[in-house]
């Protein structure tokens, strides 16, 4: 079974428990390293759906499947039609309670703040798309990509049909990651 970890949840999590208040800074992704490093530890498929300007988190995500010794595609999710990209930001709701959500100038503020990328990735372009498009497409790509995925991590990959996933959004409209869960089971039964 496939494990479906939002960064965006565990800090809503960590807000309702009453330790913190929006912005809970980086302790929602430390928290999902390490779920997502136990999952791995299991053999289960993960993955893990943040907003990751930063290489560092990034590069966090990777060091956790590695050191898993599992294999892992990254996935840039992007929209490139600026108006649309807008549209989506400033009409979308949130499945998660008391979430807030970025308004398009914070979306636009996190966009001068990401690193480029350094290492190869799979970049899917959601302009034009239906979330359900854009998920077909993900999860093709993620197993076309998988004939390189193995040769990503250091160690060799723990011998295993199913290939761990890291999937992460820019802002691109929440619609790109509605079915990201579904996707994880997907990948899940395909593997």
């Amino acid at each position: 079974m496939g494990k479906h970890l939002r960064v965006d949840t565990i800090d809503q999590a960590i807000v309702r428990s009453g330790v913190a208040r929006h912005s809970v800074g980086p302790v929602g992704y430390v928290v999902g390293y390490a779920l997502a490093g136990g999952h791995l530890q299991q053999e289960l498929t993960v993955i893990a759906e943040s907003v990751d300007p930063p290489g560092v988190t990034r590069g966090a995500w990777r060091r956790t499947a590695v050191e898993a010794s599992v294999r892992v595609v990254e996935v840039e999710v992007v929209c490139s039609d600026p108006a649309e990209h807008r549209r989506r930001v400033t009409s979308r709701s949130t499945d998660t309670p008391g979430l807030p959500l970025p308004d398009w100038q914070q979306v636009i503020s996190r966009e001068r703040e990401r690193e480029p990328w350094i290492r190869e990735r799979v970049v899917i372009d959601t302009a034009g798309h239906s979330p359900q498009q854009s998920l077909a497409r993900s999860t093709a790509a993620w197993h076309r990509a998988d004939g390189w995925a193995g040769r990503l991590c250091k160690r060799p990959a723990r011998p295993s049909p199913r290939v761990r996933l890291a999937f992460e959004h820019l802002d691109a409209g929440t619609d790109a990651g509605t079915d990201v869960g579904e996707a994880a089971d997907h990948a899940e039964a395909v593997a």
